[in-house]
């Protein structure tokens, strides 16, 4: 079940619970935040959609190790 993402019909705000989870996947961590308008906060939201520079630099390294930030060789 690690790096897995689950949603249901009861999924508030999907696209935005779908880029928190995916977030969480990348750094690694399932852990939340309290800052407001963080994507990482515990509910998601329309308000909260930001990112601290910590947090995208904690991204980076994973998806590159990944090739997730790669072009394709098509």
């Amino acid at each position: 079940m690690r790096d897995t993402v689950w949603f249901t019909e009861a999924t508030r705000d999907p696209g935005i619970a779908l880029a928190h989870e995916l977030v969480h996947i990348l750094m690694g961590s399932g852990e939340h935040v309290e800052e407001p308008g963080n994507l990482i906060r515990a509910e998601t939201s329309p308000e909260n959609t930001e990112l601290t520079t910590d947090q995208c630099e904690d991204i980076v390294p994973l998806g590159n190790d990944n090739e997730l930030f790669a072009p394709s060789a098509e």
